[in-house]
């Protein structure tokens, strides 16, 4: 039996966070949305527009009991339409990051791993 091998470098989780961004390059272009889910390395998230693939954006994601959101560059790695409506799916990764912000998103990240592991009935 064959099964998909996962090329993923982090652990993603499925999470819903407010999110802004803003295409490089555009001036005075800026959108709020939310994560469907996200990893130190990317996120998967809705936008309004199609953006197109390979370009790179300014990502600001707040994260649950942060008053500072996380500030990253991602580059479109894919974009599906969404059935049924005008919106995209967008699969951006993260190209650059401070370290201090790197930091903050993985031990967020860590910390509902840890919970989604608990509340699945399973104890480290």
């Amino acid at each position: 039996m064959n099964f998909p091998i996962e090329r993923r470098r982090f652990p993603r989780v499925e999470t819903k966070l407010p999110l802004k961004y803003k295409m490089i390059g555009k001036l005075r272009f800026c959108s709020m949305t939310y994560t469907k889910n996200i990893s130190v390395g990317g996120a998967k998230f809705i936008v309004d527009r199609y953006i197109n693939f390979a370009d790179r954006i300014v990502v600001e994601i707040t994260l649950a009991g942060q008053y500072t959101p996380v500030r990253v560059i991602a580059k479109v790695a894919w974009i599906q339409k969404m059935p049924y409506n005008d919106n995209y799916i967008i699969g951006g990764h993260f190209v650059d990051m401070s370290r201090k912000d790197k930091r903050i998103l993985g031990q967020y990240i860590d910390g509902l791993i840890g919970n989604q592991f608990v509340e699945a009935g399973n104890y480290i």
